[in-house]
Protein backbone atom coordinates (compact mmCIF):
# COMPACT_ATOMS: atom_id res chain seq x y z
CA UNK A 1 0.00 0.00 0.00
CA UNK A 2 1.12 3.36 -1.17
CA UNK A 3 2.13 5.40 2.19
CA UNK A 4 0.63 9.17 1.34
CA UNK A 5 2.11 10.44 5.35
CA UNK A 6 3.79 14.27 4.66
CA UNK A 7 7.00 13.91 6.00
CA UNK A 8 7.39 17.51 7.98
CA UNK A 9 11.32 19.14 8.16
CA UNK A 10 10.83 22.57 10.09
CA UNK A 11 13.39 25.45 8.78
CA UNK A 12 14.61 28.37 10.88
CA UNK A 13 15.64 31.70 8.74
CA UNK A 14 18.26 34.01 10.36
CA UNK A 15 20.61 36.73 9.33
CA UNK A 16 21.09 40.52 9.50
CA UNK A 17 18.54 43.04 9.32
CA UNK A 18 17.16 43.72 5.92
CA UNK A 19 18.75 40.80 3.98
CA UNK A 20 15.53 39.46 2.28
CA UNK A 21 14.86 36.89 4.88
CA UNK A 22 10.54 37.97 5.36
CA UNK A 23 10.97 38.74 1.02
CA UNK A 24 12.70 34.97 0.82
CA UNK A 25 10.32 33.12 2.93
CA UNK A 26 7.02 34.92 0.79
CA UNK A 27 9.14 34.06 -2.69
CA UNK A 28 9.13 30.65 -1.87
CA UNK A 29 5.93 29.96 -0.34
CA UNK A 30 4.38 31.81 -3.66
CA UNK A 31 2.55 34.07 -1.57
CA UNK A 32 2.53 36.71 1.07
CA UNK A 33 3.01 34.90 4.73
CA UNK A 34 5.64 37.79 5.99
CA UNK A 35 5.84 41.39 5.76
CA UNK A 36 8.52 43.58 4.23
CA UNK A 37 9.64 47.04 4.18
CA UNK A 38 12.69 48.87 3.63
CA UNK A 39 13.07 49.87 7.33
CA UNK A 40 15.66 47.43 9.38
CA UNK A 41 14.27 45.07 12.22
CA UNK A 42 10.23 44.95 10.35
CA UNK A 43 9.85 41.09 11.50
CA UNK A 44 9.56 41.16 15.15
CA UNK A 45 7.64 37.56 15.40
CA UNK A 46 8.60 34.47 14.30
CA UNK A 47 6.48 33.77 11.08
CA UNK A 48 5.15 30.87 9.63
CA UNK A 49 4.92 29.78 6.26
CA UNK A 50 4.58 26.32 4.69
CA UNK A 51 6.33 24.63 1.16
CA UNK A 52 4.92 21.56 -0.05
CA UNK A 53 7.08 19.83 -2.19
CA UNK A 54 7.79 16.55 -3.29
CA UNK A 55 5.79 14.47 -0.46
CA UNK A 56 7.22 16.89 1.84
CA UNK A 57 5.70 19.94 3.90
CA UNK A 58 8.62 22.54 4.95
CA UNK A 59 7.75 25.03 7.66
CA UNK A 60 9.40 28.24 7.83
CA UNK A 61 10.15 30.27 10.42
CA UNK A 62 11.31 33.93 9.99
CA UNK A 63 12.76 36.00 12.90
CA UNK A 64 14.01 39.24 13.81
CA UNK A 65 17.34 40.25 12.32
CA UNK A 66 19.75 39.71 15.31
CA UNK A 67 23.31 39.00 13.66
CA UNK A 68 24.93 42.65 13.31
CA UNK A 69 25.95 45.08 15.73
CA UNK A 70 24.29 47.86 13.94
CA UNK A 71 21.11 47.82 15.17
CA UNK A 72 19.96 47.09 18.85
CA UNK A 73 18.75 44.15 20.04
CA UNK A 74 16.39 43.55 22.60
CA UNK A 75 17.04 40.14 24.44
CA UNK A 76 13.10 39.16 23.74
CA UNK A 77 13.84 39.29 19.60
CA UNK A 78 17.31 37.08 20.19
CA UNK A 79 15.42 34.79 22.45
CA UNK A 80 13.01 34.19 19.69
CA UNK A 81 15.18 33.93 17.12
CA UNK A 82 17.07 31.30 18.99
CA UNK A 83 13.90 29.58 20.05
CA UNK A 84 13.14 29.08 16.51
CA UNK A 85 16.51 27.72 16.14
CA UNK A 86 16.08 25.31 18.48
CA UNK A 87 12.70 24.32 17.58
CA UNK A 88 13.51 23.87 14.19
CA UNK A 89 15.53 20.81 11.95
CA UNK A 90 17.81 22.99 9.68
CA UNK A 91 18.77 26.68 9.78
CA UNK A 92 19.53 28.83 7.08
CA UNK A 93 21.80 31.68 7.76
CA UNK A 94 20.64 34.45 4.80
CA UNK A 95 23.55 37.50 3.97
CA UNK A 96 23.44 39.98 1.20
CA UNK A 97 26.92 41.62 -0.23
CA UNK A 98 27.03 44.54 1.96
CA UNK A 99 26.78 42.49 5.25
CA UNK A 100 28.46 39.62 4.90
CA UNK A 101 31.38 41.28 6.80
CA UNK A 102 29.10 42.62 9.53
CA UNK A 103 28.51 39.63 11.48
CA UNK A 104 30.84 36.94 13.83
CA UNK A 105 30.07 34.50 11.41
CA UNK A 106 32.17 31.74 12.96
CA UNK A 107 31.28 32.53 16.77
CA UNK A 108 27.46 31.89 15.27
CA UNK A 109 28.23 28.71 13.34
CA UNK A 110 29.60 27.49 16.98
CA UNK A 111 26.57 27.85 18.00
CA UNK A 112 24.12 26.78 15.70
CA UNK A 113 26.80 23.26 15.53
CA UNK A 114 26.55 22.89 19.27
CA UNK A 115 23.01 23.10 18.82
CA UNK A 116 23.12 19.88 16.67
CA UNK A 117 21.33 21.32 13.95
CA UNK A 118 22.21 21.24 9.72
CA UNK A 119 22.51 24.45 8.12
CA UNK A 120 23.36 26.36 5.08
CA UNK A 121 24.58 29.92 4.48
CA UNK A 122 22.88 31.49 1.64
CA UNK A 123 23.49 34.58 -0.23
CA UNK A 124 20.78 36.72 -0.99
CA UNK A 125 20.20 39.94 -4.09
CA UNK A 126 23.11 38.31 -5.84
CA UNK A 127 20.92 40.09 -9.18
CA UNK A 128 22.56 43.63 -7.58
CA UNK A 129 25.85 42.55 -7.93
CA UNK A 130 29.15 42.67 -10.54
CA UNK A 131 30.62 39.80 -11.30
CA UNK A 132 34.02 40.31 -8.77
CA UNK A 133 31.48 41.32 -5.95
CA UNK A 134 29.68 38.17 -6.01
CA UNK A 135 33.31 36.63 -6.57
CA UNK A 136 34.71 38.14 -3.39
CA UNK A 137 31.35 37.74 -1.03
CA UNK A 138 31.60 34.24 -1.98
CA UNK A 139 34.87 33.77 -1.14
CA UNK A 140 34.39 35.27 2.14
CA UNK A 141 31.80 32.89 3.02
CA UNK A 142 34.27 29.85 2.02
CA UNK A 143 36.65 31.32 4.92
CA UNK A 144 34.17 29.19 7.34
CA UNK A 145 32.10 26.68 5.65
CA UNK A 146 33.09 24.15 2.56
CA UNK A 147 31.54 25.30 -0.65
CA UNK A 148 28.57 22.96 -0.52
CA UNK A 149 27.26 24.65 2.29
CA UNK A 150 26.91 27.75 0.41
CA UNK A 151 23.73 28.62 -2.33
CA UNK A 152 23.33 31.97 -4.11
CA UNK A 153 19.83 33.28 -4.96
CA UNK A 154 17.95 36.48 -5.88
CA UNK A 155 14.98 35.90 -3.86
CA UNK A 156 13.23 39.09 -5.49
CA UNK A 157 13.69 37.45 -9.35
CA UNK A 158 12.94 33.60 -8.18
CA UNK A 159 16.54 32.42 -8.96
CA UNK A 160 18.14 29.81 -6.52
CA UNK A 161 14.82 28.98 -4.48
CA UNK A 162 14.54 25.23 -6.18
CA UNK A 163 17.93 24.61 -5.22
CA UNK A 164 17.48 25.41 -1.43
CA UNK A 165 14.34 23.02 -0.97
CA UNK A 166 16.43 20.22 -2.77
CA UNK A 167 19.26 20.99 -0.05
CA UNK A 168 16.56 21.06 2.87
CA UNK A 169 15.11 17.78 1.83
CA UNK A 170 17.99 15.97 0.83
CA UNK A 171 19.71 16.48 4.47
CA UNK A 172 16.55 16.93 6.75
CA UNK A 173 14.95 15.55 9.47
CA UNK A 174 11.65 14.87 10.23
CA UNK A 175 9.28 16.88 12.57
CA UNK A 176 6.03 16.61 14.30
CA UNK A 177 3.32 17.69 11.72
CA UNK A 178 0.94 18.14 14.93
CA UNK A 179 2.29 21.28 15.95
CA UNK A 180 1.26 23.04 13.07
CA UNK A 181 -2.32 22.19 13.20
CA UNK A 182 -2.17 23.01 16.71
CA UNK A 183 -1.78 26.49 16.71
CA UNK A 184 -3.50 27.03 13.53
CA UNK A 185 -5.89 29.42 14.90
CA UNK A 186 -3.14 31.62 17.25
CA UNK A 187 -0.82 31.89 13.85
CA UNK A 188 -4.04 33.41 11.79
CA UNK A 189 -4.20 35.86 14.66
CA UNK A 190 -0.27 36.55 14.82
CA UNK A 191 -0.21 37.23 10.79
CA UNK A 192 -3.52 40.17 11.04
CA UNK A 193 -0.64 41.27 13.68
CA UNK A 194 1.75 41.73 11.20
CA UNK A 195 -0.06 42.78 8.45
CA UNK A 196 -1.57 45.89 10.45
CA UNK A 197 1.94 46.85 11.39
CA UNK A 198 3.30 46.45 8.03
CA UNK A 199 0.71 49.32 7.26
CA UNK A 200 1.75 51.58 9.65
CA UNK A 201 5.70 50.86 8.95
CA UNK A 202 4.38 52.08 5.29
CA UNK A 203 2.60 54.93 5.99
CA UNK A 204 3.57 56.47 8.87
CA UNK A 205 7.98 56.27 7.73
CA UNK A 206 10.01 57.05 10.12
CA UNK A 207 7.97 58.49 12.92
CA UNK A 208 6.86 55.00 14.09
CA UNK A 209 8.35 53.35 16.96
CA UNK A 210 9.50 50.00 16.26
CA UNK A 211 8.13 49.19 19.96
CA UNK A 212 4.59 49.84 18.95
CA UNK A 213 2.53 46.51 20.24
CA UNK A 214 -0.52 44.75 18.18
CA UNK A 215 -2.94 42.55 19.48
CA UNK A 216 -6.25 41.14 18.73
CA UNK A 217 -8.97 41.17 21.19
CA UNK A 218 -11.59 39.10 19.10
CA UNK A 219 -12.35 37.84 15.76
CA UNK A 220 -15.77 36.34 14.96
CA UNK A 221 -17.75 35.03 11.74
CA UNK A 222 -20.79 36.95 11.07
CA UNK A 223 -23.60 35.38 9.21
CA UNK A 224 -22.57 36.43 6.15
CA UNK A 225 -19.33 34.93 6.20
CA UNK A 226 -17.54 37.98 6.42
CA UNK A 227 -15.06 38.28 9.75
CA UNK A 228 -15.36 40.99 12.52
CA UNK A 229 -11.58 41.69 13.61
CA UNK A 230 -11.06 43.43 16.94
CA UNK A 231 -7.84 45.06 16.87
CA UNK A 232 -6.12 47.04 19.99
CA UNK A 233 -2.78 49.50 19.04
CA UNK A 234 -0.74 49.60 22.35
CA UNK A 235 1.21 52.89 22.39
CA UNK A 236 4.16 53.57 24.63
CA UNK A 237 4.04 57.42 24.56
CA UNK A 238 0.89 59.98 24.52
CA UNK A 239 2.46 61.68 22.09
CA UNK A 240 2.36 58.74 18.99
CA UNK A 241 -1.25 58.57 19.25
CA UNK A 242 -1.54 62.16 17.03
CA UNK A 243 1.26 60.76 14.36
CA UNK A 244 -0.45 57.37 13.91
CA UNK A 245 -4.35 59.50 13.36
CA UNK A 246 -2.88 61.70 11.46
CA UNK A 247 -4.43 64.68 10.51
CA UNK A 248 -8.86 64.25 10.87
CA UNK A 249 -7.95 60.08 11.08
CA UNK A 250 -6.42 59.97 8.15
CA UNK A 251 -3.21 58.07 8.83
CA UNK A 252 -5.31 55.57 10.92
CA UNK A 253 -7.62 55.30 8.31
CA UNK A 254 -5.65 54.54 5.53
CA UNK A 255 -3.70 52.11 7.33
CA UNK A 256 -7.05 50.10 8.43
CA UNK A 257 -7.80 50.39 4.91
CA UNK A 258 -4.58 48.58 3.50
CA UNK A 259 -4.52 46.13 5.82
CA UNK A 260 -8.30 45.22 5.13
CA UNK A 261 -7.97 45.12 1.23
CA UNK A 262 -4.49 43.09 1.55
CA UNK A 263 -6.32 40.28 3.98
CA UNK A 264 -9.16 39.85 2.08
CA UNK A 265 -6.72 39.37 -1.11
CA UNK A 266 -4.95 36.81 0.65
CA UNK A 267 -8.03 34.57 2.73
CA UNK A 268 -10.30 35.43 -0.08
CA UNK A 269 -13.39 36.48 2.84
CA UNK A 270 -14.71 39.85 3.59
CA UNK A 271 -12.84 41.85 6.38
CA UNK A 272 -14.46 44.32 9.11
CA UNK A 273 -11.64 46.09 11.00
CA UNK A 274 -12.33 48.29 14.70
CA UNK A 275 -9.14 49.34 15.65
CA UNK A 276 -8.58 50.66 19.41
CA UNK A 277 -5.55 52.99 20.52
CA UNK A 278 -4.38 52.72 23.83
CA UNK A 279 -1.67 55.07 25.36
CA UNK A 280 -0.01 52.80 28.70
CA UNK A 281 1.01 55.50 31.09
CA UNK A 282 2.46 54.69 34.09
CA UNK A 283 0.13 55.45 37.14
CA UNK A 284 -2.24 56.71 34.99
CA UNK A 285 -5.48 55.29 33.45
CA UNK A 286 -4.97 54.04 30.26
CA UNK A 287 -6.58 56.82 27.57
CA UNK A 288 -8.42 55.06 24.85
CA UNK A 289 -9.38 56.30 21.39
CA UNK A 290 -11.71 53.77 18.91
CA UNK A 291 -11.94 53.86 15.28
CA UNK A 292 -14.34 51.46 13.81
CA UNK A 293 -13.41 51.64 9.69
CA UNK A 294 -15.04 49.24 7.25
Amino acid sequence: MKNNHIKTIKVSIIGQPNVGKSTFINSLVGKKVAITSKKAQTTIKKEIGIVKVDGYQIILLDTPGVLSEKYNVTRQKFSISMNAVSESNFVLVIFCNRTVNDINLERLLKKIASMQKEYILILNKIDLLSKTDFINSINKLKQHVDSTKILAISALKNYGLEEITKYIIKNQNFYNKKILNKNHKDNDKQFIQEIVREKILRNIHDEVPYNTRIEIDKIFLKKDSSYCVYITIYLKKISYKPIILGTKGRNIKKISIEARKELEYIFKKKYHLFIYLKTIRKNKKTSNRRIDIE
